[in-house]
């Protein structure tokens, strides 16, 4: 072996080892690693707010945060929406554009916080023009 190159390790072949998706394989690396856990809470348990409180925070600070968290939120969404927009006015090229702007801009506008109530889709406008289509249409 030559000083400075790493050669992958072997590939062993294994029924049981599985990627978290069930049709993408496990690469040789994720073989090595020890990270295979189960969930400590269901996908669908709610958030814990607590774990990021301030030492001491009190019930107004608590409160604070809630509304901030709203606010930071709704500007998120409008500054999606402004930039949806001026792409749309400038790079549209057909009405499956318009469309899947208007579906991105209502997803976000019911996202909370933490969470993407009526699920996300990619903001496929910020993507190369190569995969701008297929990021567009799944």
């Amino acid at each position: 072996r030559k000083k400075g190159i790493l050669r992958a390790p072997a590939v062993v072949e294994s029924s049981n080892l599985r990627g978290l998706t069930k049709d993408i394989s496990v690469g040789p690396l994720e073989r090595l690693a020890e990270t295979r856990v189960e969930a400590k809470l269901p996908d669908d348990a709610p958030v814990d707010f607590n774990l990021w409180a301030l030492p001491n925070e009190t019930k107004e600070e608590e409160a604070a945060r809630h509304v901030l968290r709203a606010l930071a939120v709704k500007w998120w969404a409008s500054n999606i929406e402004a930039e949806a927009r001026a792409w749309l006015a400038t790079h549209a090229h057909d009405e499956r554009d318009i469309e899947a702007v208007n579906n991105i801009v209502q997803r976000v506008k019911w996202a909370s916080y933490w969470e993407w109530h009526r699920g996300s889709r990619l903001f496929f406008w910020r993507f190369p023009d190569e995969w701008r289509e297929d990021a567009r249409d799944g």
